[in-house]
This record gives C-alpha cells, structure tokens and sequence, in this order.
C-alpha cells in the first residue's frame, strides 16, 4: 500500500470518527509519516493532527511514548535486533520545544478552528538509527477534563541497513602474507638490559660474600663513681624537699624519709648500724667512732621529732619541718668528710 493510499484511508477515519462524535469530547490524535520503509538514519516527516471539540480544553501534548518504540522484529529475533528504536528530532517544525523536551505545552499548539472543532498540526522530521519495523505512536493529549481518544491505526515504519553494510558484513578479506621487518637494536635491548641486570645482580652477591664483618667497637664503660656518703645524703634531702610531702600533708612520709636519710648517712659515714638502731643508741654508737659531741644535740632533735610523729603520731607546727630540713642539710655539712688528695684526707668529726 502506497503512502497515498495511506494517507487517504488516515482523514476518511477522521472524517468518519467526526460524524460518530459530535456530540461527545471524543480528541483524535494521529501520525501520519511520509514513507513507510527508509534506510537507517534517512529523515522521516511525520503528520501530527490532533482534532478535539471545542468543549475539551487541551493543556499539552506528550511525546514521551517515542523514548521507547518497540522493535517489531525483536519479538523473533533477540540476537541480531535491538529492542527500541534510536530516534533522534531532526526538524521539530513549529514545536521547538520538541528538540529538548517531550512535553508540548498549550501555548505553543497554535490551534484552529475548522467545522466547530479545534485542529492543531504540526509537521516534524525525525530519523531512525536502528534497524526493524517500528509502529509509530500519536502523542497522547492531556485535557484539563477526561476526554476519550479515538483508536488510531499506528503506522508501522521499516527501517533496513544499506545494502553495501550487508555485503561487507558476510565478506572476508583474502589473508595477505604475514611482513617480516629487518632487526634492529630495540629488538635486542630488552635482552641486553635484562643481561646486564644479572651482571650487577652477581657482582653484589659477590662484594656482600666477601665482604668481612667487622667486630663492633667495644665502648669502654665511664667508671661508675661512687658518691660520699655526704654528697648522696645531700642528694637525698633535696629531693625530699622537692617532693613537697609535708605540705600536701604526708607529713609522716615525710619525716620518716627525712630520718632515713640521716640514718642511712651515719652508717655510711661513721660505719654504726644506725638504720637498725634506736635513737638512744645511734647516739651511744657514735660516741666510739670520734664523732664530734658538739653535733649530738643537733642529730638527736632530728631522729626524735621523726620518731614522735612516726610512733606517737604526733603533728608538728609547719614551720618544724623546713626547719628540720635546714637542720638535717647543716648537720651533713658539718660532718661530711673532705678528701684533700688521694693519699691524704682530713675529716671533720
């Protein structure tokens, strides 16, 4: 069936569809294209008619269906055919909208009226880039009321790939002879890098065989001197005075650290076991080394205030124990013993 034959059959529907719906908002929507059968990507004009009654008010026309045309011949052919057409708006024609947007608005319909009824028409160019038969839908009216759209015959469009792309297809070429190049130094200089690599590779494991280890330098040992027994008394009892105890109220830590100290310093100085003795016999034992009475008033006050807050849990006025520091510090001053060389020495008792 030819085109024209097409096209005629097409408005003898309308003209029928006319007279059966006078009376009822009946909207016609048709799509009339100019041939039925192209090559792929050859431009298509297709005939947009759209005829409604002058009761029914048209709010836009939606051409969202022509996204997804189903192909005809992938009902049977699911390998060689694709499912949906690739359309592409070659000339929208008075719908310029059309190129961006499925949506027609009202405003750009441009109606006419004809025998008591509003036609709208436009003329747009499309083209197919996808082989098949193709059934081309009439854009669906969106009314501000519910209309009734007339059954349309949809045109069915085929669409064939260019003969010469068919033949080049099934046909191979003739295998030519496979070309030999001549050689050249990048042809060999993975070779050559590779065998120089093992070069480098060997001559490392060589130098590391050979290689003799050295013994590790022996550091020699500062010798370990000892402090006098004043210098690590003295050391002690600033780092009791630093601790602060008595002033974040350990006082009995702190005066039993500040007669250990003496203690300690005694039986280092003087050789008595003073850690082990009492303070009446601290005091006796002393009296057999040349310790010099004229400090005994002094050690006693010392030990006997730490041993009356250790044993009677007496508390002291807080000016007691920085005084008692200054104490302990001036006794080990007093008492210490001076080296003048290392063949002579001179004590102070």
């Amino acid at each position: 069936m030819s085109s024209f034959s097409k096209y005629i059959m097409v408005h003898m529907i309308l003209a029928m569809s006319t007279i059966v719906a006078v009376h009822a908002q009946t909207v016609n929507s048709v799509v009339i294209p100019n041939k039925d059968s192209v090559l792929i990507g050859d431009i298509i004009q297709l005939k947009v008619k759209v005829t409604y009654p002058q009761e029914v008010s048209i709010k836009a026309l939606d051409f969202t269906s022509w996204a997804e045309i189903p192909n005809q011949l992938y009902k049977t052919d699911t390998i060689t055919q694709q499912q949906y057409a690739d359309i592409e708006v070659i000339d929208p024609g008075q719908w310029t909208a059309l190129a961006n947007n499925n949506i027609i608005e009202k405003g750009n319909l441009q109606p006419t009226l004809v025998n008591g009824k509003y036609t709208v028409e436009n003329t747009v160019s499309i083209a197919i880039y996808t082989p098949g038969q193709f059934k081309l839908p009439s854009p669906k009216v969106i009314a501000e009321s519910d209309v009734e759209t007339f059954p349309a015959q949809l045109p069915m469009v085929h669409v064939y790939l260019p003969a010469s792309v068919l033949t080049d297809s099934l046909s191979l070429n003739p295998i030519n002879d496979i070309m030999r190049e001549n050689k050249n130094f990048s042809d060999y200089r993975s070779y050559i890098l590779g065998f120089g690599a093992l070069l480098i590779l060997a001559a490392l494991m060589y130098y590391l065989l050979r290689r003799k280890k050295k013994p590790a330098p022996i550091k020699e040992m500062a010798p370990d001197i000892a402090l006098q027994p004043h210098e690590k008394a003295l050391k002690a009892l600033n780092e009791l005075n630093n601790a602060q105890l008595w002033q974040r109220g350990l006082v009995k830590e702190y005066q039993s650290s500040l007669t250990d100290i003496i203690r300690t310093y005694l039986q280092d100085r003087y050789g008595v076991r003073a850690t082990e003795m009492t303070t009446d016999e601290i005091v006796d034992a002393l009296q057999e080394t040349g310790f010099n009475t004229e400090y005994r008033q002094e050690l006693k006050e010392i030990l006997q205030v730490a041993d009356l807050v250790k044993f009677a849990k007496a508390v002291p006025e807080a000016n007691i124990h920085s005084q008692f520091m200054e104490k302990a510090v001036h006794f080990v001053e007093q008492t210490k013993e001076v080296r003048i060389s290392d063949n002579q020495n001179t004590d102070i008792q």
